[in-house]
């Protein structure tokens, strides 16, 4: 325990006066704190290091004097425990005592700066997801393992199916053979013709996974789960789409079937102007090329693998730098929607996909090294057992109108294209189509067409005045069918091939056909989200459909191909 301080009449008995005797004592005191405060903030210490031989008190001037005047404070010199202070002092005299007395800043003292992320909730979905013919044509019940449905396609008079016409008139003894190969007088009998349709149902899905990890750390944010459900649903009806549009099955199932092999016709180096991109990047070398009859942007399940028939045999050519290939395909393969261009380095190489065309002639600009891949003379890949014949397919493949023009559209009888069709569709079955589909970039040829063209009667043209400033351009809205005097309009399709158009009869201009409408998918399950149960740290979810798309009239609907792609 320490020991008081003796009285100010001890120690100060000589005082001249009570005054001086108490400004003595608090002299004593102050000389008695200062040298306290001293030791504490490491002024005076003893110097073990000094000449003599023995130690003795040395003293050194303070850096801190603020700290130093905070600590003559009596009663904070009482209440700070040395340990305290002698680590405050370490902190105040080390070199993190210069790092305090910068500048805050958006660098200092964090690189990042001390700033909040202003991240918006939840993620932007920039994601198109337009399914027009998914959403148009009807989805009805089915049941087993097939779809059958049987066609009467014509009978004596209706000039259709093969069925021929006769001669009615008869005269009072007139015979005609009849059941069982008797003659009776009576006129003559009417004859039929029809066949049978039978169709397996096919099934697909998708599917899509979920960490637990991605679930939990993203709370606050995004609900994980719920966005992969709603992207896995929004999937599988793109792919629906695209199957409506051009799926391609078996014909084991009853469909159309493999598309045959293209071959080349001419390989040859050419100014790059001449190529629709109007320039190159391949460099000066011998080139190999190969050609597939395109099927539809349905790749395979690895990526790599096109939608495609068979592949030709790779062709040589010898290009300069800069120039472009232009590729001559040698006929028409039926059922194509255009053809897939493939370059390689060597004659047995990797043949990267390099672009396709919507006619018969393409251009390749450019030596990919990644991507969709093939190989020379690679097998079909255009039907597959899980798809159904989409209506592209069924239309080339099942009677309907087809016109593939290798050309641009008519600039000097514009429309005379969908004129042939619609005349060739009323000769065939009286058909009296509803609505044409396109790609964007062949609708806008039609329309460039059109204001290029002289002879527009068949359009209907509106001009309208707006208020203040002027519209330019002109976009073709519909067509007059000038052998029925209908109006059909026009529509662009996301996902129709360039090149293809497809003008389509949503009914049938008969009452009595007991078809409603000429496609329909029929569904033994339609639509379904299956939640798997949890067996690892993910969620796990499918989706799946079981059905096909039946077609009951693709005669009464047509293509025009082969649309050269302008501008």
């Amino acid at each position: 325990m320490a020991a008081a301080l003796p009285r100010a009449s001890d120690l100060f008995a000589d005082a001249a006066s009570p005054a001086e005797m108490a400004e003595r004592k608090d002299a004593l005191v102050k000389a008695a704190t200062d040298s306290t405060v001293s030791g504490l903030t490491g002024e005076t210490y003893f110097d073990g290091q000094h000449e003599s031989s023995g130690a003795r008190i040395a003293k050194r001037a303070d850096k801190r004097a603020e700290v130093r005047k905070a600590l003559e404070e009596l009663e904070m010199a009482k209440s700070l425990d040395p340990s305290v202070m002698a680590a405050l002092n370490a902190q105040l005299t080390g070199s993190k005592a210069e790092l305090l007395s910068k500048e805050w800043t958006l660098s200092n003292p964090v690189s990042t700066g001390l700033v909040p992320f202003d991240l918006e909730a939840p993620a932007k979905l920039l994601t198109p997801r337009p399914t027009p013919l998914r959403n148009s044509i009807p989805r009805v019940r089915a049941q087993g393992a097939s779809r059958r449905f049987k066609v009467i396609s014509g009978f004596t008079g209706t000039g259709t199916g093969g069925a021929t016409t006769l001669q009615p008139g008869i005269t009072e003894s007139t015979t005609n053979t009849g059941p069982g190969g008797l003659a009776y007088v009576r006129p003559p009998y009417i004859s039929y013709d029809g066949y049978d349709v039978v169709i397996s149902y096919v099934s697909w899905g998708l599917s899509d996974s979920v960490s637990w990890q991605a679930e939990y750390q993203g709370q606050g944010f995004e609900d994980i789960r719920s966005l992969s459900n709603t992207a896995l649903l929004y999937s599988t009806m793109l792919m629906d789409e695209r199957f409506d549009l051009y799926g391609r099955g078996t014909t084991g199932n009853g469909y159309a079937g493999a598309l045959a092999a293209a071959s080349i016709t001419s390989a040859a180096s050419v100014a790059a102007s001449v190529a629709p991109a109007g320039s190159s990047t391949l460099t000066a070398a011998t080139w190999w090329v190969a050609v597939a009859a395109d099927a539809g942007d349905l790749l395979g399940t690895n990526g790599t693998t096109m939608h495609q028939g068979p592949v030709s045999a790779g062709a040589s050519v010898a290009v300069g730098a800069g120039n472009a290939i232009q590729i001559d395909i040698k006929a028409d393969v039926a059922g194509a929607l255009g053809y897939n261009l493939f370059i390689a380095s060597a004659s047995g190489g990797t043949y990267f996909y390099a672009g396709r065309t919507g006619y018969n002639v393409g251009f390749i600009t450019s030596a990919p090294t990644s991507g969709p891949s093939t190989a020379a003379s690679a097998a079909d890949q255009s039907a597959v057992a899980t798809n159904f014949d989409g209506l592209l397919t069924n239309i080339a493949a099942s009677g309907g109108y087809v016109n593939r023009l290798n050309s641009t559209f008519s600039t000097s009888t514009p429309g005379i294209e969908f004129q042939t069709l619609f005349s060739t569709v009323y000769d065939s079955v009286k058909a009296d189509p509803d609505e044409a589909w396109f790609n964007g970039h062949d609708r806008n040829q039609l329309s460039n067409a059109l204001l290029a063209g002289s002879n527009v009667n068949n359009y209907k043209l509106y001009v309208q005045e707006p208020a203040g400033g002027v519209t330019a351009g002109a976009v073709v809205q519909s067509i007059y069918n000038q052998v029925t005097g209908k109006v059909l309009d026009f529509y662009v399709h996301p996902w129709m091939p360039q090149g293809n158009v497809m003008v389509r009869s949503v009914t049938l201009p008969i009452p009595d056909s007991n078809v409603t409408e000429t496609s329909v998918m029929a569904m033994v399950q339609d639509y379904v989200a299956i939640q798997w149960p949890v067996q690892q740290f993910t969620y796990d979810a499918s989706t799946l459909e079981i059905g096909t798309m039946a077609h009951y009239a693709p005669a009464w609907s047509g293509l025009i191909q082969g649309v050269q792609q302008s501008g």
